[in-house]
């Protein structure tokens, strides 16, 4: 029988074979995975009459190379390079511990193999040669001073349409019978290029009034966060238009890296269609940039315009009312009528005054210019007046028939 030595557990059954005085014990084990490198001996048990006996091998290690390593995920930004890399044993190992197992003369040996590649053709899943993709390179195999084969490959300036896309690498042992090992081939895992790129840049609100606190988020993929930044243009801030409030602060979930910044709008810059605000994320020297722009509309701010009015009379209202959009409405009221005062608005004049005045924030001014002013009337009064005359030296006779000596409506 066959046994682990960890455990002293049996393995599978044996082949036997006898010439009638020797016996001989075969156990063949295809070795799948790394976990079956361990050490092994054999037990032989016999039965001489009443009684048992058994004697049992040295042990023996069975050493399983493998591929021990690969780039499971090559973060690349676009037009720059996904490397990629695939390393596996190179030397032949004689125990648990790695050493590397020794040929007569006391030298390590080599486990001679080639490596190729592949990538996964999602048209015909198949995997394909990746002599089939002129952007792959294979740009250097190397066994390490440790023993390790390493295979890099690099995957020149992937687009976003390259995002997800699939390699994998073969390791081609070469049998050396001298040295009991047989060879074969370990395929690794899929490896996929995952492309990291500013991915969103919004602002809570891309048409602030001016005055306004408005914070612009900015979303990255990566490996790991890139160094945020916020311009308008030639590379700085524009102070004229924004007072810096806070930022960026940056937070990080799994590969998404989420930086906010916060700013506060000055002046209005509708007039020139806004200003174009732009986020970077630098992933770090040989790796590369990505950008992706916003626009902030700012408006005028109405409540900071001056109301002006032709009205110089005390006790008119003016009344301001908000249009919900950023616009505001002046509206003048003038003061009761008393007994002995009415007051009437002046005439409205087309773009000069009106007893109603808009301010829009698209313009940041009044129309008309001007709000109308009261009128203050004359005076106005009804009664009665008595009038007392002398005619004593008149007459008492008419000086004609047909005069009375009365006032008449004539």
């Amino acid at each position: 029988t066959f046994h682990r030595a960890s455990d002293d557990s049996v393995v599978e059954t044996p082949t036997i074979t006898s010439d009638g005085t020797v016996g001989t014990a075969t156990l063949e084990i295809t070795a799948n995975t790394a976990s079956q490198a361990t050490n092994y001996y054999c037990k032989a048990t016999w039965t001489v009459g009443s009684g048992q006996g058994s004697v049992s091998s040295d042990p023996i290690y069975l050493s399983v190379l493998d591929i021990t390593s690969i780039t499971s995920t090559s973060w690349a930004v676009p037009s720059q390079l996904a490397r990629f890399e695939c390393s596996s044993n190179g030397i032949l190992i004689m125990n648990s511990n790695g050493d590397a197992y020794l040929d007569t003369n006391g030298d390590r040996v080599t486990a001679g193999a080639t490596v190729t590649w592949e990538v996964y053709n999602t048209g015909t899943n198949t995997w394909d040669s990746t002599d089939t993709d002129s952007k792959f390179d294979v740009s250097s195999l190397y066994v390490t001073a440790d023993g390790v084969r390493v295979s890099k490959a690099v995957y020149i300036q992937p687009t976003q349409s390259d995002d997800g896309k699939q390699f994998r690498c073969n390791v081609n042992y070469v049998t050396d019978v001298p040295n009991n090992f047989y060879g074969g081939i370990v395929t690794s895992g899929a490896m996929t290029i995952s492309i990291a790129r500013v991915e969103s840049l919004t602002a809570s609100d891309a048409n602030p009034i001016a005055g306004d606190t408005i914070t612009l988020t900015c979303v990255a993929t990566g490996e790991s966060a890139p160094t945020f930044s916020f311009t308008t243009g030639n590379k700085i801030f524009d102070t004229s238009s924004y007072d810096f409030v806070s930022g960026p602060t940056v937070t990080t979930s799994g590969s998404t890296h989420t930086a906010e910044y916060v700013i506060k709008t000055i002046v209005a810059n509708n007039l020139r269609n806004g200003q174009t605000i732009t986020c970077e994320a630098d992933y770090g020297i040989g790796n590369g940039k990505s950008t992706a722009e916003t626009t902030v509309t700012t408006y005028y701010n109405c409540a900071n315009v001056e109301v002006d009015s032709f009205n110089t009379y005390e006790g008119a209202t003016i009344t301001e009312t908000d249009l919900g959009d950023g616009s505001l409405s002046q509206t003048i009221t003038c003061p009761a009528d008393t007994t002995y005062e009415r007051y009437s608005l002046q005439t409205a004049v087309s773009g000069v005054h009106s007893n109603t005045i808009t301010c829009t924030k698209e313009t940041g001014k009044y129309s008309p210019k001007k709000l109308s002013g009261c009128l203050k009337a004359v005076p106005f009064t009804s009664g009665y007046q008595s009038y007392t005359w002398n005619l004593a030296a008149f007459s008492d006779k008419p000086c004609k028939p047909s005069q009375t000596g009365e006032y008449s409506f004539d």
